[in-house]
């Protein structure tokens, strides 16, 4: 069985157009990640540690934002600026964080999805303005989003030697509700720092 010569030839072409595209986004991506490695060493690593082409494609996007001082107001708003689409890549954050880019380096982006907590019982929320909120006075668990610029100090009051932390959101839920005066804390799944 031969292929006939015109699919053959169309498809040669492609993966050549497939390989020159490769070629370009590698050496553009090595020109950003040198100019950008005093500022962002972390996205200048991972522009020249990141192997699929894909996944380099978004990596450039975002160390290009980074050298060219461009933020966004949202990960939505970044997807779209690059992809003309907000749900293209609903994940990306999560992709950059994989590839090796610091949270921070995210929040510079614009892109980084603040961590959240959840608080119920005896427990005082001092906010970064001086203000205390007694969450007692309430069933929780409460969400309370935790942006690196504004992190609230939590003080636990009542006689109780014992901090509930659940990653089940029901449990922390029945708790809330039938032991009052246990302070308890969700979070879904690993506890990011500022829950810490």
């Amino acid at each position: 069985m031969f292929p006939h010569s015109e699919p053959a030839a169309a498809e040669q072409k492609r993966g050549s157009r497939r390989r020159d595209d490769t070629t370009t986004l590698r050496a553009r991506s090595e020109q950003i990640a040198s100019e950008i490695a005093d500022d962002w060493p972390d996205a200048s690593r991972a522009l020249r540690s990141t192997e699929h082409p894909d996944r380099l494609l978004w990596a450039l996007r975002a160390a290009t934002d980074l050298a060219e001082g461009r933020t966004h107001d949202s990960l939505r708003a970044f997807v779209q600026s690059h992809a003309n689409d907000t749900k293209a890549r609903d994940d990306v954050h999560h992709l950059l964080a994989t590839m090796g880019f610091d949270h921070e380096t995210l929040i510079a982006l614009g892109v980084a999805r603040n961590p959240y907590i959840w608080l119920g019982g005896p427990i005082l929320l001092h906010t970064t303005d001086g203000s205390v909120l007694d969450l007692s006075a309430f069933p929780g668990p409460y969400d309370i989003r935790l942006s690196p610029h504004m992190l609230p100090r939590v003080t636990v009051t009542g006689p109780c030697d014992v901090l509930l932390v659940a990653e089940n959101r029901q449990a922390a839920e029945t708790v809330c509700d039938t032991r009052a005066d246990l302070p308890a804390v969700w979070c879904h799944g690993q506890l990011p720092d500022a829950v810490v």
